[in-house]
């Protein structure tokens, strides 16, 4: 009799500690926020960045406040949506309490995110790209409005040497950002900009910061796999083993030429200028 209690007591603390467990888990996040000269349209929240899985959603008063609050399990990313055009991504993790504040006629000028330091990085660096981005689009504006009329190669030289500078400083503010924070999500917001042959070691940062905070993630996973796949074929790695039969009719290991000049050249016999 006194090992049945006992066995009792024990499902019954398990249970306890199990229940306690999946609670604990679950956490409620809250995103609120107050937006002068926004209409008073529904705010929705969407998972995954999309705009098909809804989470949650909230009116607006007439001083443009807005509040949602719902339980979340694991960090993730959300699209805060406010009309067809306007919104926010945010990366939020179970707990955070993010306020978001601004003037919706200057939305991306004034708008600003507290209680969530990744979805801040978010909005910073897609503000500052987009300068970038305006920069850029100046000089190629005003090249093509001087074509017509002749450019001379002091000229040639000033918009090229002008847009490669632009270029240069958002690679290096990526680059920067990456390495000062290799295991926030907000890498994969911008780390598409720079290109992976040429900045690989980039990408090897951010691959081994975020896929070692969140392994499970859908969208780490697919930039773990995307990594590991470019590695394959980065300057300096390995060259894969390729076995082939020569027109002589002879089989060709290409690790057989170790230490020597190779030019692979890959074509096809029904390509004809090949």
């Amino acid at each position: 009799m006194n090992m049945s209690i006992k066995t009792v007591s024990f499902l019954a603390a398990a249970m306890t500690v199990l229940f306690s467990t999946v609670l604990m888990a679950q956490s409620q996040t809250s995103v609120r926020g107050k937006l002068t000269n926004f209409k008073s349209t529904p705010v929705f929240l969407y998972e995954n960045g999309t705009s098909t899985s809804l989470v949650s959603q909230s009116s607006v008063d007439e001083s443009g406040q807005f509040s949602m609050v719902f339980d979340q399990s694991h960090m993730n990313i959300y699209k805060l949506q406010f009309d067809e055009r306007t919104f926010l991504s945010l990366v939020l993790e179970p707990g955070d309490q993010v306020v978001v504040t601004g003037d919706f006629k200057d939305f991306m000028g004034t708008v600003s995110i507290r209680g969530s330091q990744q979805s801040q990085d978010v909005l910073t660096s897609d503000q500052q790209l987009k300068m970038y981005k305006q920069k850029m689009d100046s000089v190629n504006n005003a090249y093509y409005a001087a074509l017509p009329l002749g450019i001379s190669e002091p000229q040639l030289k000033e918009f090229t040497d002008g847009y490669q500078s632009l270029e240069s400083q958002q690679q290096n503010y990526i680059r920067i950002f990456v390495q000062q924070n290799p295991s926030s999500m907000a890498c994969l917001f911008m780390i598409d900009r720079l290109s992976i042959d040429q900045f690989f070691d980039v990408y090897e940062a951010a691959d081994a910061g975020l896929y070692a905070r969140y392994p499970e993630n859908v969208y780490v996973q697919g930039f773990h796999t995307r990594v590991n796949n470019a590695r394959r074929l980065a300057i300096g790695s390995l060259a894969p083993e390729i076995e082939l039969t020569t027109p002589e009719g002879t089989l060709l290991k290409l690790s057989s030429l170790k230490g020597k000049v190779v030019l692979i050249d890959f074509w096809a016999s029904w390509c004809a200028p090949c």
